[in-house]
């Protein structure tokens, strides 16, 4: 799982784990029912989260349940921060949230990318035993964040002109209502009339 687990921390429940993935992730999760120990929790939530996205392809709902599975693993994270810093005196790395990263930046949805790596950030802070896996995660967060903004507007957008009327239509960047404006040089207003007089 990780080297600090491997040479400090008892896992013989991992050896002891059915060979067959569907096997596995039934077992871990009686485990997680009955086993209070926070490193202990972690580490089951790590292997149930591998199992399941190795098991993606073989039946429905793996994704579902691996999603499901994260969602709890991070709830009980800050507690399991602090155990971990007890026990191993820094964070290890924290797979959970680099494969959700990843998961989220291949569906392109921007704003999960962000939480999830944001998140990441956060339970690292300056105490991660991998500082490669925090700079990896920051270059992410800025691609993500680049990304982001890529979609925003940050200019009026003009929908049509009329060369006869002399006329042109903008939409609102405030309540995104569309409204027309005599053609004129200069800067384009951002704001229709309405929001304009409101924020006046």
């Amino acid at each position: 799982m990780t080297d600090e687990a491997d040479d400090s921390y008892d896992l013989s429940w991992l050896v002891q784990l059915p060979a067959d993935h569907l096997a596995a992730i039934k077992r871990l999760r009686q485990l997680l029912k009955h086993d209070p120990d926070p490193i202990d929790r972690h580490f089951m939530f790590c292997e149930l989260e591998r199992r399941l996205y190795r098991s993606r392809d073989a039946f429905a709902s793996a994704l579902n349940d691996y999603d499901e599975a994260c969602r709890q693993h991070d709830a009980e994270m800050d507690v399991i921060r602090e155990s971990l810093l007890a026990k191993f005196g820094a964070v290890p790395l924290l797979e959970t949230y680099t494969q959700m990263v990843i998961r989220q930046q291949k569906a392109k949805d921007w704003v999960a990318a962000i939480h999830w790596t944001e998140r990441a950030l956060a339970l690292y802070g300056d105490q991660a035993a991998r500082p490669e896996a925090v700079k990896d995660l920051t270059d992410r967060l800025a691609g993500y964040r680049a990304k982001l903004d890529g979609v925003r507007p940050s200019k009026p957008s003009i929908t049509k002109a009329s060369s006869a009327t002399g006329t042109e239509t903008l939409t609102c960047q405030k309540c995104g209502q569309q409204f027309e404006r005599q053609v004129a040089p200069g800067r384009k207003p951002k704001f229709c009339p309405s929001c304009r007089g409101a924020a006046a």
